[in-house]
């Protein structure tokens, strides 16, 4: 059979047979996703946790089949801010009932993160590295979800970028835009296990 004949459940069985866990992923029941290659620079300023602030990069939304599921959300982010300051990224969860949420570390109750983004020196024309999302949410719902990715910057004066450099580079030494991701997947059960994580306004 050609992989495209086989079922999404073996193929979850087969990604996570190397993994330990407890109860199993469960079924897969529905998966959406997004890329995109637009480019968005931002001096939006944070120094607390008012995440709700940053700017929106890239959303996606799913209903939940059940209430009783849980949302699987990866993700391929490109994130530059140059070395002085910081730049942050959070990802967030909306539905009808509820305000955005963050789903965030919680070491730092002052300044709950999913990410910062730093790109080690303050050459403008440099990328870093991808970051990524890999997260579970529990969410008692049949409303559509709607999972945002934000940025901001620690200080007006150092953009955080998504997509692109700190100079928006487009020569042939420095230039090019690399594309994010994000995918959603509803599963029938999943044993969550949090350790100093926030999840909330």
């Amino acid at each position: 059979a050609s992989l495209t004949q086989i079922p999404a459940a073996n193929i979850v069985g087969l990604a996570t047979a190397g993994f330990e866990r407890t109860g199993g992923f469960g079924q897969l029941l529905q998966t959406k996703h997004k890329a995109s290659g637009a480019t968005v620079s931002t001096t939006a300023t944070v120094n607390d946790n008012s995440f709700t602030t940053g700017a929106e990069v890239l959303s996606i939304s799913i209903t939940p089949t059940v209430a009783t599921s849980v949302i699987h959300i990866t993700g391929m982010l490109h994130f530059t801010h140059v070395s002085d300051y910081e730049g942050y990224w959070w990802l967030t969860y909306n539905h009808a009932g509820i305000s955005e949420s963050m789903i965030a570390g919680n070491s730092n109750t002052s300044l709950r993160r999913t990410g910062l983004a730093n790109l080690g020196s303050n050459v403008l024309t440099t990328m870093q590295p991808n970051s990524s999302i890999d997260l579970m949410y529990d969410h008692d719902t049949t409303n559509e979800i709607t999972f945002k990715v934000r940025m901001a910057t620690s200080n007006s004066g150092k953009s955080m970028n998504f997509n692109r450099n700190p100079a928006d580079s487009t020569n042939t030494s420095d230039g090019g835009n690399p594309i994010s991701s994000i995918t959603v997947m509803e599963l029938s059960s999943v044993t969550i296990t949090d350790d100093t994580v926030y999840r909330g306004t």
